[in-house]
């Protein structure tokens, strides 16, 4: 792959051109079930989100750290159009997602018009890219749409969350409607017993189109917990055994495969608007993403591992 072309990916410029044709969408279609437009961020739900990652070689830590500390620099020196979420897993191979959110057509294609026409921007970026060559993993590239009718509790406040955990679902293709049919069950059971994890799904347009995620914001900095992926009480409580039998059926027949990971938010690695960072700057901001800094440049991806790594050394 040329590094103009990874260039692009990195930068979304052909984004528009690949997500609306297949999505079926038009700036009609998506104002249908778009309210407001806000500026591309994780203030608010997202409807589309472009996930680019990617993995950090062994022994490569400190030098992807500078290089993406100095990217997170170089868009706010140069106002880079759209703003990034950063988080990394927290258990495995260091793996890296790089979060840009939109909200309808007409946010992606002003995005992608203005890294166009901004040549020094772009030049910056070319050489961040070159640098990352022999760092990272080639980068993987995915488009997903937020489903709002089988996501729950979809009121999050991401700003003040520390954690990301993220399941990733394999659906088989013969039984889409059947996973729907499951998520659409555990939302009502859900919304009837008055509890539940904030679950914000979104179907991959591009990438693997098998696959949906199923987000859950953590808050818990010290304790990042898994989520349930069944509440066996709840739904007995909502529907009959039968019912919940045919549901077990259902998840056993579209369910290819499933895999839950943690992910840390990497404030030093992100680019975010003042309003996000101003909500908790303790964190988000410049002392508070200096401290994950130093963490991440003392061997940790992230404070949780830098404390266990402490702990181990005591003992």
């Amino acid at each position: 792959m040329s590094l103009e072309r990874q260039l692009m990916r990195r930068l979304f410029i052909l984004l528009i051109f690949l997500v609306v044709p297949l999505l079926g969408l038009t700036p009609i279609s998506i104002s249908g079930f778009v309210q407001d437009s806000h500026p591309p961020t994780f203030e608010h739900i997202p409807w589309i989100v472009h996930i680019n990652r990617e993995y950090v070689r062994p022994g490569k830590d400190a030098e992807y750290n500078e290089i993406e500390m100095g990217a997170a620099h170089t868009c706010a020196e140069l106002k880079c159009p759209e703003s990034y979420l950063t988080i990394e897993s927290l258990a495995g191979p260091r793996q890296v997602w790089f979060l840009v959110g939109f909200n309808n057509y007409n946010e992606m294609n002003q995005a992608s018009a203005a890294y166009a026409k901004d040549n020094e921007l772009l030049l910056e970026l070319a050489r961040i890219t070159q640098r990352k060559r022999t760092v990272t993993s080639p980068p993987e590239n995915i488009t997903a749409r937020y489903r709002a009718d089988i996501s729950r509790n979809a009121d999050p406040n991401l700003a003040a969350a520390r954690y990301l955990a993220i399941t990733t679902v394999k659906v088989s293709p013969a039984y889409k409607d059947g996973f729907y049919e499951i998520q659409g069950f555990q939302k009502s059971a859900h919304v009837d017993a008055g509890v539940g994890h904030t679950h914000l799904i979104y179907q991959a347009v591009v990438g693997d189109v098998s696959n949906y995620y199923i987000v859950t914001p953590l808050h818990d900095p010290y304790e990042p917990k898994e989520p349930t992926a069944l509440d066996a009480q709840i739904y007995a409580d909502f529907a009959g055994a039968e019912r919940n039998k045919e549901i077990r059926k259902l998840v056993a027949e579209s369910i290819i495969s499933s895999e839950t990971k943690i992910f840390a938010f990497a404030p030093p690695l992100s680019y975010l608007p003042e309003k996000w960072i101003s909500a908790h700057p303790e964190f988000w901001g410049p002392a508070g993403a200096h401290a994950v800094a130093e963490l991440m440049n003392m061997g940790a991806h992230h404070p949780l591992q830098r404390s266990a790594q402490t702990s181990n050394q005591k003992k």
